[in-house]
């Protein structure tokens, strides 16, 4: 399989995500690289006016497991754990996620990812461990759809 159609196929799976119409997020994925960004809205935020942690818990997670999967072309990964530090609350505007494979096992695939605001400062940093399942991308429909 060529690299830019199981790169189409990951950005297609991620968009078919009914999650993601709540949160409307943008992916680019290069090797071992991805990069996904959102709008904040006020409706994302926790009682005191802030971004909720669970917001920086997707981006960090999603940002992570995706580029891990730009490497893994045949099976679904599932996430195993992560671990999250976060380093400055936010409030509205436009965050963006970059994820990067730092180790490639033989049965998993650890990934870091921070986060940052347009004026690049970092938001949070996370680090996932994900794992290789039983079940073939190319079951997925908006996988094979292409």
């Amino acid at each position: 399989m060529e690299r830019d159609s199981h790169f189409q196929g990951l950005i297609d799976i991620y968009q078919a995500a009914p999650i993601n119409e709540f949160y409307r997020p943008v992916m680019f994925l290069e090797d071992r690289k991805s990069q996904i960004e959102i709008d904040v809205t006020d409706k994302m935020y926790h009682t005191f006016g802030f971004m909720h942690g669970s917001v920086y818990f997707k981006m960090l997670d999603d940002a992570a497991y995706f580029a891990s999967h730009t490497i893994e072309k045949e099976f679904f990964l599932l996430t195993v754990d992560f671990r999250i530090d976060f380093t400055r609350p936010f409030r509205s505007g436009r965050i963006i996620a970059h994820g990067i494979v730092q180790h490639v096992g033989k049965k998993d695939i650890l990934a870091r990812a921070d986060v940052y605001d347009t004026k690049d400062r970092i938001l949070a940093t996370g680090v996932g461990r994900f794992t290789r399942s039983n079940m073939s991308l190319n079951d997925l429909k908006p996988y094979r759809k292409r």
